[in-house]
């Protein structure tokens, strides 16, 4: 398969974009796209940047995904304009589409609105229905004996399925900034019907593979969360399992938007 060509080369055309302030298929919205390649903005049906403060309604008529919450955005903190602030609340939307049986890509930026402690966490996403799927940071504490803030993420309650605590990294402040203000990138991939990949700024960093059988539809999964005391931007849901390497390109680019649009 063909290589995408790195957002980075597109950055002229991503600058140029459209900013859309809220969720919507990106290819029906009145000619409005999502920052970055052509891939994101062809696959993407939810798309949100939180650049406009006014804009409260956040449901698109083009597709089935429900917005149950949306917080409060802030103006001019997220990593390229506004963002929105999961600190008092997350963002909530619910839909038949956020099952893991079929192929789909969650992509979003997030941003610690303070240093984080060693005893603190904060969520990255979580998916419900008859199971959870979810990934966190959970800080020094009783829970498993942690020391340091450590990543998991989560497989759990699925009827015939083994449940999984993957603790993908003991130790994430010696791996990630986790001060106020450093932008990531996380991406969840749903593949196969039975593969959860977990990636951050463009690196795979957690995979889980069910044990015992695959998701079905009727695991009723639609419940989708994302953040939790962070700020979050960019948020896309994707129609197909995105490749990897198509994430890491896509990251790098961003960061070069980012900080070309830096004042």
């Amino acid at each position: 398969m063909r290589r995408q060509p790195a957002v980075a080369t597109l950055l002229p055309i991503a600058l140029a974009a459209c900013i859309i302030g809220c969720f919507g298929s990106t290819g029906a919205t009145q000619g409005r796209s999502a920052r970055g390649p052509n891939w994101l903005g062809q696959g993407a049906i939810a798309y949100a940047d939180f650049d406009d403060p006014e804009r409260a309604d956040l449901r698109d008529s083009h597709t089935d995904i429900e917005v149950i919450r949306v917080p409060e955005r802030s103006a001019g903190q997220g990593l390229i304009g506004g963002c929105a602030n999961t600190t008092g609340s997350t963002i909530a939307l619910r839909s038949n589409r956020f099952s893991p049986h079929r192929p789909w890509t969650l992509s979003f930026w997030w941003a610690l609105p303070r240093d984080l402690p060693i005893d603190g966490g904060f969520g990255m996403f979580s998916l419900t229905g008859k199971g959870y799927i979810g990934a966190f940071v959970r800080g020094k504490g009783e829970w498993c004996a942690l020391q340091r803030p450590a990543g998991v993420l989560q497989v759990y309650y699925f009827g015939g399925i083994q449940n999984v605590n993957d603790i993908y990294d003991g130790d994430l402040a010696a791996h990630l900034a986790l001060q106020g203000g450093a932008w990531h990138h996380t991406a969840a991939v749903f593949r196969m019907g039975a593969v959860v990949d977990m990636l951050t700024d463009g690196r795979r960093v957690a995979r889980i593979a069910t044990t015992g059988r695959p998701f079905a539809e009727g695991d009723a999964v639609r419940g989708l969360e994302i953040g939790g005391g962070v700020l979050v931007d960019e948020l896309a849901v994707l129609n197909r399992a995105i490749a990897p390497e198509n994430i890491a390109d896509y990251v790098a680019g961003m960061r070069r938007i980012a900080e070309y649009l830096r004042p």
